[in-house]
């Protein structure tokens, strides 16, 4: 093996230290992962020579809590390695919210907020354990991965790690996304387009190799078929098929009901799926609240596998009319992403996410997903209460 520079050297010393302390594997593992990707490292002694250089050199360093904005992030990490465990994910990381003790009921947009942040950081943390030299991260956009990118730039200040050849995809056309607690944290538009933007300039990646989307949220009905499918080559060609899939995809899910900001938003953006909304919210939802979720702005079922059958094939007819009208990535080439990072959680989540882990494990089981047509994640991020509705869920 060649003479490693101190750089690379450091390199391998951040990035080992990150999948020992924070992802809790053990040495041998670590030797295996970076040799099974290539990276210049000997035997378990060379790594247990690149933590100690990573910590003692500073560019590590070990915290059992990271301060927020209102308190304190922790990890649950015993209950993320239980559920890891049971659902077949590689990772799962539990937020708890024990430092906002109070907050949800003084003002919840405010603990909104502050659980997102938390989320952010957790998969921050993740994304700069796994990210490699010549990887195309797929990003979606949101509150969560808003907060995930202002995490990485905070990281990215005290590791200063550098990646060669990235590329950056964004995943959905342009919709207006804000941060909901504006009084305490500020404005922000939160698009896939702006995150995928922020994490090239956090990264350091030339902007030839990010792939913007450049369109609306949704393309209407009277808009001509041969050209809405030139544009979408023009402009968003990378959601119609991959060259090759991404190596990380990071995206967020949101449940359709009446609070949800698409629901209640009145603009040219959202006005072409605006009648598939108002009907599933006026006749599918109003009998089967929290059934319909979405990733990238593609709907799917969550509800009850056991709901009647009219009402299915109707929700589905809806779901699949505004599906076809939104500009963002298809869910079947989102699942062939080497790493599917999920960030979501909250009260109004736990239905979809106990849906998404019931198709991870069957998936992990060796089976297709049944009745799921969403994304099987291989990293879920969320919350502790969104975490131990999951724990006690029937196996």
């Amino acid at each position: 093996m060649e003479r490693r520079s101190p750089e690379l050297l450091d390199r391998l010393a951040i990035r080992a230290a990150y999948l020992h302390h924070s992802d809790r594997k053990s040495v041998r593992e670590v030797t295996a992962e970076l040799q099974a990707a290539g990276e210049p490292v000997r035997k378990d002694d060379d790594i247990r020579m690149l933590i100690r250089r990573a910590l003692t050199t500073g560019l590590v360093k070990i915290e059992v809590t990271r301060t927020l904005s209102t308190g304190t992030l922790d990890l649950d990490t015993r209950l993320g390695r239980r559920l890891a465990e049971r659902f077949g994910m590689r990772n799962v990381y539990v937020v708890t919210d024990r430092a906002l003790a109070g907050l949800k009921d003084q003002d919840p947009l405010a603990y909104g907020d502050q659980i997102h942040l938390g989320l952010g950081w957790a998969a921050a943390g993740f994304l700069m354990s796994r990210i490699r030299d010549r990887d195309t991260i797929a990003v979606g956009g949101g509150r969560a991965l808003g907060f995930t990118v202002d995490a990485l730039k905070e990281l990215q200040k005290d590791t200063r790690q550098s990646f060669k050849d990235l590329s950056i995809l964004s995943l959905v056309g342009n919709n207006i996304i804000r941060r909901q607690d504006l009084r305490k944290l500020g404005d922000g538009n939160l698009t896939a387009d702006t995150v995928a933007f922020d994490l090239a300039a956090i990264l350091g990646v030339d902007f030839e190799k990010v792939r913007f989307v450049h369109l609306p949220l949704s393309l209407p009905d009277s808009l001509n078929e041969d050209v809405a499918s030139e544009v979408m080559k023009v402009l968003g060609g990378h959601l119609l098929n991959w060259q090759s899939p991404p190596d990380i995809a990071v995206f967020s899910m949101g449940t359709v009901n009446h609070r949800h900001y698409m629901v209640n938003q009145r603009g040219p953006e959202t006005e072409p799926v605006r009648g598939e909304l108002d009907t599933l919210m006026r006749e599918i939802l109003p009998q089967a609240p929290d059934s319909i979720a979405k990733i990238c702005y593609k709907l799917f079922w969550v509800g009850d596998r056991s709901s009647p059958s009219e009402l299915r094939e109707r929700a589905s007819a809806l779901m699949d009319a505004f599906n076809k009208k939104t500009v963002s990535v298809p869910l079947n080439l989102l699942n062939q992403a080497r790493e599917k990072v999920l960030v979501a959680g909250g009260s109004e989540m736990v239905n979809a996410i106990r849906a998404v882990a019931r198709a991870s494990a069957e998936a992990a089981s060796g089976g297709s997903p049944v009745d799921y047509d969403g994304v099987v994640p291989t990293c879920l991020v969320t919350d502790a209460a969104t975490a131990d509705a999951l724990d006690t869920m029937p196996s």
